[in-house]
C-alpha cells in the first residue's frame, strides 16, 4: 500500500506511551530506525505536552493497550484533540482490548505489523487503519476465543465442558475428584484466558460451540 501524498507530506512527530516491556521496546526500536520522524516517549497520556515542547507537539500518539486501560478519559479526550491515537497490542491481547478499539483512530498489532509501524502512524493522520490479514470480514470475537482454546490446560477443558452441560461446582468437583475450591480456581483461570465475564457466559460459549463433545473426546483420548 502506498502512503497518501497528504500524510507523506506532513512531518511525523510520534509519541510512544509505554513502560518498557519487550513488545514496547521493539516498537520503540522500529520507530527509531525510521528517518525523518521526531520520536518522543512518555509513561502516561497525562505526561504528553499540551503545547509545543522542545521536540514539538506529537501529531501521532502510539499507546500500549494496558496504558489505555489505566487512562483517565479526560486525558484521552485532551490528546485526541491534537493528535491521532494508535493503540498497540498483540494478537493475543485482542480480546482483552476489544472495548478500547472504538476509542482510538487506528490499531497496530506488533506481532503482525511491526515493520509497518511508521506506515500505520502515517495512515492514521488521514483517517485510515491498516487492518492485518487475520481480521477478515468474517472474523469475530467468538472465532478468536476458539483459537484460544488451545491455551487451556486439560483440566480447564474438562471443567469448561461440564459448565456447558450446566453442572454446578459441586457436581464438577465430584466428577473430576477435585475440591470445590479448586474448581472455583480453575473456572476463574479459564474465564481469564478466554476473556469471559462469568460462568454463565462460559457455559453458553461451550454449548453453542459444541465444545462439550470435543472435550469429552479429549478426555477419552487421555484415558
Amino acid at each position: 500500500m502506498q502512503t497518501s501524498e497528504t500524510s507523506a507530506a506532513r512531518p511525523l512527530n510520534v509519541a510512544i506511551v509505554a513502560e518498557g516491556s519487550t513488545p514496547e521496546l521493539q516498537l520503540q526500536r522500529a520507530m527509531a530506525e525510521e528517518h525523518g520522524i521526531q520520536l518522543n516517549q512518555a509513561k502516561r497520556l497525562s505526561d504528553l505536552p499540551t503545547q509545543n515542547s522542545e521536540n514539538g507537539r506529537p501529531n501521532v500518539v502510539i499507546v500500549w493497550h494496558t496504558k489505555l486501560n489505566d487512562m483517565e478519559y479526560a486525558d484521552l479526550l485532551r490528546v485526541s484533540r491534537r493528535a491521532t491515537i494508535v493503540v498497540a497490542l498483540r494478537r493475543d491481547d485482542l480480546l482483552q482490548a476489544t472495548n478500547l478499539l472504538s476509542l482510538v483512530d487506528a490499531w497496530l498489532f506488533v506481532d503482525e505489523q511491526l515493520p509497518l509501524t511508521a506506515e500505520v502512524a502515517r495512515l492514521s493522520l488521514d483517517g485510515y487503519c491498516l487492518v492485518p490479514p487475520f481480521m477478515t470480514p468474517s472474523f469475530t470475537v467468538t472465532e478468536l476465543r476458539l483459537q484460544l482454546l488451545a491455551s487451556l490446560t486439560p483440566t480447564e477443558q474438562q471443567v469448561l465442558a461440564l459448565l456447558g452441560e450446566g453442572k454446578s461446582n459441586r457436581t464438577i468437583s465430584e466428577e473430576l475428584d477435585m475440591t470445590e475450591a479448586n474448581v472455583k480456581y480453575v473456572v476463574r483461570s479459564l474465564l481469564g484466558k478466554l476473556q469471559l465475564r462469568n460462568r454463565t457466559e462460559a457455559a453458553v460459549f461451550a454449548a453453542i460451540q459444541a465444545f462439550v463433545p470435543a472435550a469429552r473426546s479429549y478426555e477419552t483420548s487421555l484415558n
